[in-house]
Protein backbone atom coordinates (compact mmCIF):
# COMPACT_ATOMS: atom_id res chain seq x y z
CA UNK A 1 0.00 0.00 0.00
CA UNK A 2 0.90 3.26 -0.23
CA UNK A 3 0.32 5.08 2.82
CA UNK A 4 0.20 8.44 4.15
CA UNK A 5 1.07 9.72 7.50
CA UNK A 6 0.03 13.01 8.79
CA UNK A 7 1.68 14.56 12.05
CA UNK A 8 2.45 18.12 12.46
CA UNK A 9 5.58 17.06 14.40
CA UNK A 10 7.41 13.89 13.39
CA UNK A 11 10.29 13.80 16.12
CA UNK A 12 11.79 10.61 17.51
CA UNK A 13 12.70 12.49 20.89
CA UNK A 14 9.52 14.20 20.98
CA UNK A 15 6.36 13.32 23.03
CA UNK A 16 4.32 10.17 23.12
CA UNK A 17 2.48 11.07 19.89
CA UNK A 18 5.78 11.71 18.35
CA UNK A 19 7.19 9.08 19.12
CA UNK A 20 4.08 6.61 18.22
CA UNK A 21 4.40 8.35 14.47
CA UNK A 22 7.87 7.55 14.31
CA UNK A 23 7.47 3.68 15.13
CA UNK A 24 4.37 3.02 12.40
CA UNK A 25 6.25 4.59 10.20
CA UNK A 26 9.57 2.25 10.31
CA UNK A 27 6.92 -0.54 10.96
CA UNK A 28 4.83 -0.31 8.06
CA UNK A 29 8.06 0.51 5.92
CA UNK A 30 9.63 -2.68 7.14
CA UNK A 31 6.51 -4.15 6.19
CA UNK A 32 6.85 -3.63 2.71
CA UNK A 33 4.49 -0.14 2.37
CA UNK A 34 5.20 2.49 0.74
CA UNK A 35 5.23 5.29 3.45
CA UNK A 36 4.55 9.16 2.80
CA UNK A 37 4.96 11.56 5.70
CA UNK A 38 3.58 14.97 5.79
CA UNK A 39 4.87 17.19 8.63
CA UNK A 40 6.00 20.62 9.47
CA UNK A 41 8.73 19.51 11.55
CA UNK A 42 10.66 16.23 10.98
CA UNK A 43 13.88 13.85 11.67
CA UNK A 44 14.49 12.44 7.76
CA UNK A 45 14.15 8.11 7.82
CA UNK A 46 15.72 5.90 5.06
CA UNK A 47 13.26 4.64 3.02
CA UNK A 48 10.66 6.87 3.79
CA UNK A 49 9.63 9.71 1.47
CA UNK A 50 8.84 13.31 3.24
CA UNK A 51 6.94 16.01 2.59
CA UNK A 52 7.31 19.50 4.19
CA UNK A 53 3.79 21.37 5.53
CA UNK A 54 5.06 25.03 6.10
CA UNK A 55 3.25 26.51 8.75
CA UNK A 56 4.47 30.57 8.55
CA UNK A 57 3.54 31.29 12.27
CA UNK A 58 5.66 30.23 14.97
CA UNK A 59 3.11 30.52 17.72
CA UNK A 60 -0.64 32.04 16.63
CA UNK A 61 -3.60 30.06 17.73
CA UNK A 62 -4.79 29.60 13.98
CA UNK A 63 -1.29 27.44 13.29
CA UNK A 64 -3.61 23.82 13.76
CA UNK A 65 -5.84 25.50 11.25
CA UNK A 66 -3.19 26.87 8.82
CA UNK A 67 -1.54 23.33 9.15
CA UNK A 68 -4.74 21.24 8.35
CA UNK A 69 -4.85 23.74 5.29
CA UNK A 70 -1.93 23.44 3.78
CA UNK A 71 -2.08 19.30 4.39
CA UNK A 72 -5.27 18.98 1.88
CA UNK A 73 -3.43 21.57 -0.82
CA UNK A 74 -0.14 19.00 -0.27
CA UNK A 75 -2.22 15.74 -0.16
CA UNK A 76 -4.53 16.90 -3.55
CA UNK A 77 -1.19 16.62 -5.46
CA UNK A 78 -0.91 13.13 -4.78
CA UNK A 79 -2.61 9.28 -4.65
CA UNK A 80 -2.50 7.44 -2.00
CA UNK A 81 -4.20 4.05 -1.17
CA UNK A 82 -4.88 5.40 2.70
CA UNK A 83 -4.40 8.95 4.50
CA UNK A 84 -3.73 7.97 8.39
CA UNK A 85 -4.36 11.41 10.08
CA UNK A 86 -1.84 11.38 13.26
CA UNK A 87 -2.74 15.07 14.18
CA UNK A 88 -6.04 16.92 13.35
CA UNK A 89 -6.59 17.19 9.35
CA UNK A 90 -9.76 16.62 7.05
CA UNK A 91 -10.27 14.72 5.26
CA UNK A 92 -8.99 11.32 5.61
CA UNK A 93 -9.70 7.90 5.32
CA UNK A 94 -8.57 6.94 9.07
CA UNK A 95 -8.36 9.02 12.08
CA UNK A 96 -5.98 8.16 15.16
CA UNK A 97 -7.64 9.33 18.19
CA UNK A 98 -4.15 9.73 19.71
CA UNK A 99 -4.37 13.28 20.78
CA UNK A 100 -7.76 12.49 22.29
CA UNK A 101 -11.04 14.38 22.55
CA UNK A 102 -10.53 18.04 22.70
CA UNK A 103 -14.27 18.86 23.92
CA UNK A 104 -13.74 16.65 26.86
CA UNK A 105 -10.62 17.70 27.78
CA UNK A 106 -12.23 21.34 28.17
CA UNK A 107 -14.97 19.84 29.95
CA UNK A 108 -12.51 17.73 32.73
CA UNK A 109 -9.42 20.90 32.94
CA UNK A 110 -8.87 21.77 36.13
CA UNK A 111 -9.99 25.82 35.73
CA UNK A 112 -11.30 28.67 37.83
CA UNK A 113 -14.41 30.58 36.73
CA UNK A 114 -12.41 32.87 34.55
CA UNK A 115 -10.97 30.03 32.81
CA UNK A 116 -13.68 28.07 32.18
CA UNK A 117 -14.77 32.20 30.35
CA UNK A 118 -11.24 32.01 28.81
CA UNK A 119 -12.06 28.31 27.33
CA UNK A 120 -15.10 29.21 25.47
CA UNK A 121 -13.98 32.74 24.01
CA UNK A 122 -10.30 31.50 23.14
CA UNK A 123 -9.86 31.58 19.65
CA UNK A 124 -7.28 29.01 19.78
CA UNK A 125 -9.81 26.48 21.56
CA UNK A 126 -12.45 27.69 19.15
CA UNK A 127 -10.01 26.66 15.87
CA UNK A 128 -9.15 23.36 17.48
CA UNK A 129 -12.98 22.82 18.51
CA UNK A 130 -14.09 23.22 14.61
CA UNK A 131 -11.81 21.46 13.44
CA UNK A 132 -12.60 18.30 15.61
CA UNK A 133 -16.20 19.09 14.41
CA UNK A 134 -14.85 18.81 10.74
CA UNK A 135 -13.28 15.61 11.35
CA UNK A 136 -16.11 13.33 12.94
CA UNK A 137 -18.04 15.00 10.18
CA UNK A 138 -19.88 12.42 7.48
CA UNK A 139 -17.58 11.80 4.93
CA UNK A 140 -14.43 12.85 6.16
CA UNK A 141 -13.44 9.79 7.62
CA UNK A 142 -13.87 5.50 7.04
CA UNK A 143 -12.83 5.07 10.37
CA UNK A 144 -11.69 5.93 13.36
CA UNK A 145 -8.93 4.37 15.56
CA UNK A 146 -9.24 4.99 18.91
CA UNK A 147 -6.03 4.12 21.08
CA UNK A 148 -8.52 2.95 24.28
CA UNK A 149 -11.98 1.83 25.00
CA UNK A 150 -11.73 5.70 26.96
CA UNK A 151 -11.19 7.41 23.61
CA UNK A 152 -13.96 5.04 21.31
CA UNK A 153 -16.38 6.17 24.74
CA UNK A 154 -16.05 10.27 23.80
CA UNK A 155 -15.98 9.62 20.46
CA UNK A 156 -19.21 8.35 20.89
CA UNK A 157 -20.45 10.36 23.45
CA UNK A 158 -19.59 13.46 22.29
CA UNK A 159 -19.79 13.48 18.11
CA UNK A 160 -22.34 9.85 17.84
CA UNK A 161 -19.45 8.24 15.69
CA UNK A 162 -21.30 4.78 14.76
CA UNK A 163 -19.37 2.36 17.21
CA UNK A 164 -18.78 -0.07 14.55
CA UNK A 165 -16.65 2.54 12.67
CA UNK A 166 -14.01 2.70 15.68
CA UNK A 167 -11.44 0.38 15.97
CA UNK A 168 -9.63 0.06 19.36
CA UNK A 169 -6.15 -0.77 18.51
CA UNK A 170 -3.58 0.13 21.85
CA UNK A 171 -0.02 1.35 21.73
CA UNK A 172 2.97 -0.90 21.32
CA UNK A 173 5.97 -0.80 23.40
CA UNK A 174 10.03 -1.57 22.43
CA UNK A 175 10.74 -3.90 24.07
CA UNK A 176 14.35 -3.34 22.92
CA UNK A 177 14.54 -0.14 24.62
CA UNK A 178 11.77 -0.82 27.42
CA UNK A 179 12.51 -4.09 29.87
CA UNK A 180 14.09 -5.28 33.06
CA UNK A 181 17.87 -4.68 32.09
CA UNK A 182 16.34 -0.65 32.95
CA UNK A 183 17.09 -1.92 36.72
CA UNK A 184 21.11 -2.01 36.48
CA UNK A 185 20.62 1.21 34.49
CA UNK A 186 18.76 2.91 37.40
CA UNK A 187 21.63 1.82 39.76
CA UNK A 188 24.10 4.15 37.69
CA UNK A 189 21.42 7.11 37.80
CA UNK A 190 21.26 6.45 41.50
CA UNK A 191 24.49 8.24 42.56
CA UNK A 192 24.04 10.99 40.09
CA UNK A 193 20.81 12.16 41.34
CA UNK A 194 22.12 11.90 44.92
CA UNK A 195 18.98 9.32 45.64
CA UNK A 196 20.05 7.25 48.59
CA UNK A 197 19.13 3.23 48.50
CA UNK A 198 16.56 3.57 51.51
CA UNK A 199 14.38 6.50 49.77
CA UNK A 200 11.06 5.68 48.27
CA UNK A 201 11.46 7.01 44.63
CA UNK A 202 8.09 8.13 42.79
CA UNK A 203 8.52 9.02 39.40
CA UNK A 204 6.67 11.34 37.18
CA UNK A 205 7.18 12.21 33.30
CA UNK A 206 4.73 14.57 31.46
CA UNK A 207 5.08 17.07 28.35
CA UNK A 208 2.46 19.07 30.36
CA UNK A 209 2.74 19.16 34.04
CA UNK A 210 -1.07 20.73 35.19
CA UNK A 211 -3.36 18.06 33.22
CA UNK A 212 -0.93 14.74 33.79
CA UNK A 213 -1.51 15.79 37.02
CA UNK A 214 1.61 16.92 38.94
CA UNK A 215 -0.14 19.11 41.40
CA UNK A 216 -2.31 16.43 42.93
CA UNK A 217 0.80 14.44 43.35
CA UNK A 218 2.87 16.90 45.25
CA UNK A 219 -0.08 17.60 47.49
CA UNK A 220 -0.41 13.90 47.94
CA UNK A 221 3.37 13.56 48.80
CA UNK A 222 2.78 16.19 51.36
CA UNK A 223 0.56 14.13 53.24
CA UNK A 224 3.02 11.11 53.72
CA UNK A 225 4.01 10.70 57.58
CA UNK A 226 7.35 10.19 56.49
CA UNK A 227 7.54 12.26 53.81
CA UNK A 228 11.40 12.65 53.78
CA UNK A 229 11.92 9.13 52.99
CA UNK A 230 10.52 9.76 49.74
CA UNK A 231 12.14 11.35 46.38
CA UNK A 232 9.77 12.18 43.64
CA UNK A 233 11.68 12.97 39.87
CA UNK A 234 9.75 14.65 37.96
CA UNK A 235 10.70 14.34 34.25
CA UNK A 236 9.15 16.10 31.37
CA UNK A 237 8.54 19.94 30.44
CA UNK A 238 6.23 22.38 32.27
CA UNK A 239 5.92 25.91 33.76
CA UNK A 240 9.30 24.62 36.42
CA UNK A 241 9.08 27.96 38.73
CA UNK A 242 5.59 27.30 39.17
CA UNK A 243 6.13 23.79 40.68
CA UNK A 244 9.14 24.22 42.18
CA UNK A 245 7.57 26.96 44.06
CA UNK A 246 4.53 25.00 44.95
CA UNK A 247 6.76 21.93 46.04
CA UNK A 248 8.65 24.39 48.13
CA UNK A 249 5.36 25.46 50.14
CA UNK A 250 4.44 22.07 50.71
CA UNK A 251 7.73 21.69 52.38
CA UNK A 252 9.30 19.36 49.83
CA UNK A 253 12.39 21.24 48.82
CA UNK A 254 14.88 17.66 49.20
CA UNK A 255 12.18 15.84 48.27
CA UNK A 256 11.27 17.04 44.61
CA UNK A 257 13.81 16.60 42.17
CA UNK A 258 13.18 18.41 39.01
CA UNK A 259 15.06 16.63 36.47
CA UNK A 260 14.07 18.37 32.77
CA UNK A 261 13.27 16.25 29.81
CA UNK A 262 15.48 13.14 29.58
CA UNK A 263 16.16 11.11 26.35
CA UNK A 264 17.62 8.11 28.77
CA UNK A 265 14.08 7.16 30.14
CA UNK A 266 14.77 3.43 30.84
CA UNK A 267 17.22 4.52 33.74
CA UNK A 268 14.10 6.96 34.88
CA UNK A 269 12.19 3.90 35.23
CA UNK A 270 15.05 1.36 36.73
CA UNK A 271 15.25 3.77 39.61
CA UNK A 272 11.67 4.49 40.27
CA UNK A 273 9.52 2.12 43.25
CA UNK A 274 6.62 3.59 41.17
CA UNK A 275 4.85 5.38 38.10
CA UNK A 276 3.19 7.56 38.98
CA UNK A 277 0.19 9.56 36.51
CA UNK A 278 -2.63 11.72 37.91
CA UNK A 279 -3.70 12.81 34.97
CA UNK A 280 -6.76 14.98 34.48
CA UNK A 281 -7.12 13.20 31.14
CA UNK A 282 -4.89 10.95 28.48
CA UNK A 283 -5.96 9.28 25.96
CA UNK A 284 -3.78 6.48 26.83
CA UNK A 285 -0.23 7.47 28.32
CA UNK A 286 2.45 5.76 27.15
CA UNK A 287 4.54 6.02 29.66
CA UNK A 288 2.57 4.01 31.40
CA UNK A 289 3.60 1.30 29.20
CA UNK A 290 7.24 1.76 29.41
CA UNK A 291 7.48 1.84 32.67
CA UNK A 292 5.31 -1.42 33.07
CA UNK A 293 7.46 -3.33 30.33
CA UNK A 294 10.73 -1.94 32.61
CA UNK A 295 8.59 -3.58 35.92
CA UNK A 296 7.19 -0.84 37.68
CA UNK A 297 3.79 -0.89 39.21
CA UNK A 298 1.74 2.36 38.08
CA UNK A 299 -0.81 4.58 39.70
CA UNK A 300 -2.81 6.37 37.73
CA UNK A 301 -6.72 7.95 36.99
CA UNK A 302 -9.61 6.39 35.43
CA UNK A 303 -9.07 9.01 33.22
CA UNK A 304 -6.30 7.56 31.19
CA UNK A 305 -6.60 4.92 28.61
CA UNK A 306 -3.72 3.01 30.27
CA UNK A 307 -5.73 2.42 33.33
CA UNK A 308 -7.86 -0.29 31.33
CA UNK A 309 -4.24 -2.65 31.50
CA UNK A 310 -3.46 -1.73 35.48
CA UNK A 311 -5.05 -4.24 38.11
CA UNK A 312 -6.21 -2.51 40.85
CA UNK A 313 -4.09 -3.95 43.89
CA UNK A 314 -2.27 -6.12 41.74
CA UNK A 315 -0.36 -4.29 38.98
CA UNK A 316 -0.82 -0.96 40.70
CA UNK A 317 -3.35 1.24 41.48
CA UNK A 318 -6.30 2.89 39.57
CA UNK A 319 -7.76 6.78 41.29
CA UNK A 320 -11.09 7.63 40.65
CA UNK A 321 -10.07 11.19 40.24
CA UNK A 322 -6.73 12.94 40.77
CA UNK A 323 -7.93 15.30 43.25
CA UNK A 324 -8.27 12.42 45.59
CA UNK A 325 -4.66 12.73 47.14
CA UNK A 326 -5.35 10.72 50.47
CA UNK A 327 -6.47 7.68 48.27
CA UNK A 328 -2.80 8.79 46.27
CA UNK A 329 -0.95 8.84 49.69
CA UNK A 330 -2.06 5.95 50.96
CA UNK A 331 -1.39 3.70 48.04
CA UNK A 332 2.05 5.70 47.93
CA UNK A 333 2.76 4.23 51.15
CA UNK A 334 2.27 0.81 50.20
CA UNK A 335 5.93 0.91 48.63
CA UNK A 336 7.73 1.78 50.83
CA UNK A 337 7.79 -2.20 51.17
CA UNK A 338 10.39 -2.87 48.01
CA UNK A 339 9.79 -6.42 47.65
CA UNK A 340 5.70 -5.46 47.46
CA UNK A 341 6.75 -2.92 45.12
CA UNK A 342 8.88 -5.50 42.80
CA UNK A 343 6.09 -8.45 43.23
CA UNK A 344 3.25 -5.56 41.51
CA UNK A 345 5.98 -4.34 38.93
CA UNK A 346 6.24 -8.04 37.56
CA UNK A 347 2.19 -8.70 36.99
CA UNK A 348 2.42 -5.19 35.26
CA UNK A 349 5.54 -6.21 33.11
CA UNK A 350 3.66 -9.83 32.82
CA UNK A 351 0.57 -7.54 31.13
CA UNK A 352 2.03 -5.39 28.80
CA UNK A 353 4.17 -8.05 27.02
CA UNK A 354 2.07 -8.80 24.25
CA UNK A 355 1.80 -4.90 23.10
CA UNK A 356 4.59 -4.83 20.28
CA UNK A 357 4.90 -2.41 17.92
CA UNK A 358 4.76 -5.16 15.58
CA UNK A 359 1.22 -6.30 16.97
CA UNK A 360 -0.09 -2.20 16.67
CA UNK A 361 1.69 -2.38 12.71
CA UNK A 362 -0.62 -5.90 12.20
CA UNK A 363 -4.01 -4.28 13.57
CA UNK A 364 -3.49 -0.99 11.69
CA UNK A 365 -3.18 -2.57 8.36
CA UNK A 366 -6.10 -4.51 9.34
CA UNK A 367 -7.78 -1.30 9.40
CA UNK A 368 -6.77 0.40 6.36
CA UNK A 369 -7.76 -2.87 4.44
CA UNK A 370 -11.34 -2.55 6.09
CA UNK A 371 -11.44 0.78 5.06
CA UNK A 372 -10.68 0.06 1.42
CA UNK A 373 -12.92 -3.08 0.91
CA UNK A 374 -15.74 -0.30 2.20
CA UNK A 375 -14.36 2.34 -0.54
Amino acid sequence: MKVALVRKDFLPLGGGGERYAVDLAKSLRDFGHEVHIFAHRYQPLEGIFFHTIEVPVKFSPLKNWIFAKNVRLALSRNDFDIVNGLSQIYPQDIYRLGDGIHKHWLRVRPSTIFGHLWNKISLRHRVILHIEKKIFSPGNFKRIIAISNLCKQHAIKYYGVPPHLIDVIYCGVDFEVFNSSARDKGLVLRDSLGVGKGDVVVLFAGMNFARKGLRPLLRAVSQLRYKEKYRILIVGKGNIYRYKKMAQDLGLNRVAIFCGFQHNMPAFYGLADVFVLPSYYEPFGNVCLEAMACGLPVITTGETGASEFVLHGRSGFVMDHPEDTAALANWLEVFEDRELSRSMGAVAQEQVLSLTIERNTKNTILVYEKALKNS
